[in-house]
């Protein structure tokens, strides 16, 4: 009897914030992305490397944002 009232709230509560923890893991990606983004732009610079942040994927191979 208990444990089926602490399902029903479960239940209750997940089905109506679904779509906000759907958002919420989508923000912290983007967070993620981002500071993986400052944090190659702070080795580059540390390692004496300029960083522009542009991707190129064209030129014969992958250089991303670290020129000398």
């Amino acid at each position: 009897m208990v444990l089926s009232i602490f399902d029903n709230i479960y239940l209750y509560l997940s089905n109506k914030y679904n779509k906000i923890v759907r958002n919420h893991a989508l923000i912290w990606i983007f967070v993620l992305l981002i500071v993986l983004y400052f944090g190659y732009a702070f080795y580059c610079t540390s390692r004496g490397y300029t960083f522009s942040g542009i991707a190129n994927f064209f030129n014969g191979g992958v250089s991303i944002g670290c020129y000398k």
